[in-house]
């Protein structure tokens, strides 16, 4: 309801120009609405009335997606090593004494968000949320992408994904 365009025009001229999480805050509720701003490159989609602690929650989450893509487009060129595991953000793929790991895509995702984020322990429903992108869902769907995430690149000798008991998951860097 601007005066001389609308949203979705702003929306646009903000993509040509600009790279930065941008949230809509609309009167729009029709779910076409929102979907034509989703696909038109919003990060988030808020409707009127909204709460200030709603809004600074999804402020902080779309920060919180651009660090990690920063640190994404910094870590692309590198290969890591830890223990006897190597992480090869360029090609995406893990490998343990030189011998690739056939990961999943999520797997991968898990793998790099922990590392990334070493020796900082993070409950499942932090991980569902960062990882996966759901605000809510089974937790056990981490328990087990988990599970099959050490079944694949830890050891007797080399744990790497360890369980703080009654609160989360961390990758252990030493």
């Amino acid at each position: 309801m601007l005066p001389k365009k609308n949203g979705f025009e702003v929306l646009k001229e903000i993509r040509v120009q600009y790279v930065m999480p941008v949230i809509m805050l609309t009167a729009k509720e029709e779910e076409n609405d929102k979907i034509t701003g989703l696909d038109l490159g919003a990060d988030d989609y808020i409707v009127k009335p909204f709460s200030n602690k709603e809004l600074i929650a999804r402020v902080n989450a779309n920060l919180r997606r651009v660090k990690l893509s920063n640190i994404n487009e910094e870590m692309k060129s590198k290969i890591i090593s830890v223990g006897n595991l190597t992480i090869d953000m360029n090609t995406f793929e893990v490998s343990r004494d030189n011998q690739v790991i056939d990961l999943t895509n999520r797997e991968f995702d898990l793998l790099k968000y922990l590392f990334l984020n070493a020796d900082r322990v993070f409950n499942r429903e932090h991980l569902l949320k960062e990882v996966w992108g759901y605000e809510f869902g089974d937790l056990r769907t981490v328990d087990v992408t988990v599970r099959r995430l050490r079944e694949k690149i830890e050891t007797d000798d080399d744990k790497y994904i360890i369980t703080k008991r009654g609160t989360g998951y961390y990758f252990k860097s030493k």
